[in-house]
């Protein structure tokens, strides 16, 4: 995987301790996000990731708020996670981090804060297969929602 960094005295992308998951992404410029309303913070990297096995598995990006993003400023990441797809990687493709201010006080994420994390995992991809209704019916139903208890 390479990683293109914007601004390089925000620094690089990176594990806080040996052996975390994600890699800790921070913001590039200082945004103000007001009450109930949602802005783009820009996080300073360009992923590339393409596969060069050929593997039929595809390599895919997410992108996750950090446990302190709601402790520190009360926001939140807009779509829970975010799911950066591999062509995503061209030059004006850098990776931003939609948050939403649902309090009553505006918050400011500052220059160089570490905001989201990005885990890079492997997704198995296939074709779906269309089937009616009645060729499921042999199938036992679980019951759905808390039916396991």
């Amino acid at each position: 995987m390479r990683v293109y960094v914007i601004d390089l005295a925000v620094g690089f992308p990176g594990h806080a301790k040996p052996g975390d998951a994600g890699m800790d992404l921070c913001a590039r410029e200082s945004v103000t996000i007001g009450p109930k309303e949602t802005k783009l913070v820009p996080c300073n990297v360009i992923f590339d990731y393409h596969d060069e096995n050929g593997a039929l598995d595809t390599p895919v990006l997410i992108i996750t708020p950090r446990s302190s993003l709601w402790k520190k400023h009360h926001v939140i990441l807009t779509n829970s996670i975010g799911i950066i797809d591999k062509e995503y990687c061209g030059y004006e493709d850098e990776i931003k981090a939609s948050l939403y201010n649902p309090t009553e006080e505006s918050t400011t994420i500052e220059k160089g804060e570490r905001i989201v994390q990005a885990l890079l995992i492997r997704s198995l991809t296939s074709e779906p297969i269309t089937v009616s209704r009645e060729e499921i019916r042999s199938h036992k139903s679980r019951g759905g929602f808390g039916s396991t208890d």
